[in-house]
């Protein structure tokens, strides 16, 4: 799982482009993780026809409006949401609008304690299956690990 952030990480590409690290990922079928607030709706279109093999996964919905959640879904299988997606919402209606299979858990462990995140997903009704797929069985399936 690659993270980018460029917002916190600074990283430099002053070396390499962002289509070098996004070919070495995409040739390994790396799961990236982006934040909603670094990039837009075109910008990951563009992402997603040049990269067909990187399971993309964003996160922190909340923190901004630039990005129509729904449809890039809708369009793009490869995108997978974390537990931050819906504050509002409920994860409910995330796994009913999306699939469980769709959302992993994101527990921003060290920065955050992870108990909200985890509660959010415990607590709900869904199915244990769904919860499983959320808590684990989908990050198992993206990575190849086996956790």
């Amino acid at each position: 799982l690659m993270n980018i952030n460029n917002l916190i990480q600074g990283y430099s590409l002053d070396l390499f482009t962002m289509s070098d690290y996004f070919d070495v990922m995409d040739s390994l079928s790396l799961c990236v993780n982006i934040p909603f607030g670094c990039v837009s709706d075109g910008w990951l279109d563009e992402v997603r026809s040049c990269y067909k093999n990187m399971n993309i996964i964003l996160n922190g919905y909340g923190f901004t409006n630039r990005i129509n959640v729904r449809k890039l879904m809708k369009k793009h299988n490869n995108f997978i949401l974390d537990t931050t997606y819906g504050i509002t919402e409920g994860i409910e209606s995330i796994v009913n609008e999306f699939g469980s299979e769709r959302i992993v858990f994101a527990s921003y462990a060290p920065e955050t304690s992870p108990l909200g995140f985890a509660g959010r997903v415990i607590l709900s009704s869904l199915s244990r299956e769904a919860k499983d797929n959320i808590a684990y069985k989908n990050a198992q399936r993206l990575t190849g690990e086996v956790l």
